[in-house]
């Protein structure tokens, strides 16, 4: 009796080529557009908050599947951690602690 291979379990799951954890922030920007739209009430003769909205989508799409093509899982979070982080650490000069603890307690 063979057992499945379970290789593809911890894989993303797309749909139009992007991942479900991007299509939650893809919905959060189109509702946001739509209601923006829909709260300036431009006297038109189209449904711009709809239409507003599904263009909204379509272009998040496209960015994160322009984003996210041909990068490793989690790239993006990857790289926007580090560019919240500071560039610079300080050093710890071991030598020169030790040494001022050395004198400290020798007088």
């Amino acid at each position: 009796m063979r057992y499945p291979i379970r290789s593809v379990i911890f894989k993303p799951f797309l749909r139009l080529g992007i991942t479900d954890e991007d299509w939650g922030l893809s919905i959060i920007f189109a509702v946001a557009v739509f209601f923006v739209l829909m709260l300036l009430d431009f006297k038109t003769s189209l449904p711009l908050p709809l239409i507003g909205g599904i263009l909204t989508l379509a272009a998040m799409v496209a960015v994160f599947r322009f984003i996210r093509d041909g990068k490793p899982n989690r790239w993006l979070e990857h790289q926007l951690e580090t560019f919240g982080r500071s560039k610079t650490k300080a050093a710890v000069n071991n030598g020169h602690y030790r040494q001022t603890w050395l004198k400290s307690h020798e007088d």
